[in-house]
């Protein structure tokens, strides 16, 4: 298999748990807000923290095989979590407050960013 056919299916299997993580995410934000009323920045910062942690699981043992220990690769996985965690709540907020949209097309533009920022890092180095 070239290196594009490996890039790409990796690619598509970061894609598919992407999906599951996300509906995570978005579910729990939305709980958070509708019945935690919990702030919709907070609900989506906590919401992204949960859903990391499946990601993290499926990451490792279907979607990049990796063969490090739990020890190197979680302390990896979770400062690239946290960075998009950061980046995640940065455009969330942004967007929130200077484009006046509903909070879930916030969310949105937020998740799109942070997908291909996680994407090129856990490629690139977490799971390396």
């Amino acid at each position: 298999m070239t290196d594009s056919a490996v890039l790409i299916k990796t690619f598509s299997k970061f894609i598919g748990i992407g999906v599951i993580a996300t509906l995570i995410q978005y579910i729990g934000m939305i709980f958070f807000i509708e019945f935690g009323e919990f702030s919709q920045t907070l609900s989506s910062a906590l919401s992204f923290a949960i859903s990391a942690i499946f990601n993290y699981l499926l990451s490792y043992s279907f979607t990049f095989r990796a063969s490090s220990r739990h020890s190197t690769s979680l302390i990896k996985f979770s400062i690239v979590a946290l960075s998009g965690l950061v980046l995640n709540t940065a455009i969330f907020y942004l967007v929130k407050n200077n484009i006046a949209i509903h909070y879930i097309f916030s969310q949105c533009i937020a998740t799109a960013a942070v997908l291909l920022w996680n994407f090129y890092f856990n490629l690139k180095w977490t799971f390396k």
